[in-house]
């Protein structure tokens, strides 16, 4: 599986967008797609029933996939071939494009129980044979997420989900890795918890730069190079972000997908959030987030009363700017 570097989301208050760039995977960048706010929901789906695991099923006469199996070879995984940067192997290809058909995608992935699963839309959308799961009854392996990348897409719908490698312990990763699970990829490094928390401003890195966030810097702002730290989270396994999460709450579409995001602190006014940011939103809750001249701004009058900083003037002043990079660390809680 390729590994994101880095990813992008914008908030406003009627929507959760991001309409420019720069999700990059393996050098290849997609757009982000339009999130309906109406349309996110938070919370944990009801995972308290199973289905009967993938390896113990039986053929009745179908060809069956090999997508999502343990491997060592890539004969083993025909026609797909073997990703052994996965612990144990995983069989997978990404030569599958999305249909409006299931069937063939499965067909595609080498049978049924199988699915072409892609992260973002049109032609820079990468796409990657996977063993299919629901994410309300995940059959997934240990390490892995039941997610069909909602953010990545239009309006937010995820697309058909799949199991995808996303690690929450070492152990979930090769020996000598260790797992970054605010990714839910297995590094070489250890995570270091004095990087920026979720939340926290951040310079959005170029190409395969590293992230200067404990998690990854989201950019919020089309054009904007401020952007914002923010982890992703197995729903499967916890509903808590791991920074603050009495102020930020996951991002995710409950019942349809396991990838929850954590990346906006909540808030009553500008004054609330970390120095940089502006408090947006015309409805409830306001969040923290990079200002943006077409939302309005929220901020405490001189009596302690609210009103709308766009009446006032764009709070530019709040503004992080290209050179001022160093201003970044110190309004995050604990990994």
């Amino acid at each position: 599986m390729a590994k994101r570097q880095n990813d992008t989301l914008r908030h406003s208050s009627a929507s959760i967008t991001a309409l420019a760039v720069t999700s990059v995977v393996a050098g290849c960048t997609f757009e982000v797609q339009r999130v309906e706010r109406s349309r996110v929901t938070i919370g944990r789906p009801d995972s308290s029933t199973a289905d009967v695991p993938f390896d113990v099923r039986t053929d009745t006469g179908v060809v069956r996939s090999r997508a999502g199996s343990r491997c060592t070879e890539d004969h083993e995984c025909e026609p797909l071939t073997c990703d052994r940067t996965v612990l144990e192997g995983l069989c997978t290809a990404n030569t599958c494009y999305q249909t409006t058909s299931q069937a063939n995608e499965a067909a595609q992935c080498g049978g049924i129980g199988a699915t072409c699963l892609t992260e973002g839309d049109g032609a820079q959308a990468n796409a990657y044979c996977l063993q299919s799961c629901r994410p309300m009854n995940p059959i997934c392996r240990p390490g892995h997420l039941c997610t069909g990348f909602w953010y990545t897409h239009m309006g937010g719908m995820p697309d058909s989900p799949g199991c995808v490698p996303f690690c929450s312990e070492d152990a979930h990763c090769n020996t000598g890795e260790h797992c970054n699970a605010r990714t839910g990829k297995c590094q070489m490094a250890v995570p270091d918890p004095a990087l920026l928390a979720d939340g926290l401003p951040c310079l959005v890195p170029s190409g395969m730069a590293p992230s200067p966030c404990r998690g990854m810097c989201f950019r919020v702002v089309t054009g904007n190079p401020i952007g914002i730290c923010g982890s992703t989270i197995n729903l499967a396994l916890t509903s808590t972000c791991p920074d603050d999460p009495m102020a930020i709450q996951p991002l995710a579409r409950l019942g349809m997908d396991n990838l929850g995001l954590c990346i906006f602190r909540r808030c009553s006014a500008t004054q609330c959030c970390p120095s940089g940011l502006v408090c947006e939103g015309d409805g409830e809750p306001a969040v923290c987030s990079v200002d943006d001249m077409f939302e309005p701004n929220i901020e405490c009058d001189g009596d302690g009363g609210m009103r709308d900083a766009a009446s006032e003037g764009d709070a530019s002043d709040d503004v992080v700017s290209d050179g001022d990079n160093d201003a970044r660390d110190g309004d995050g809680g604990d990994a």
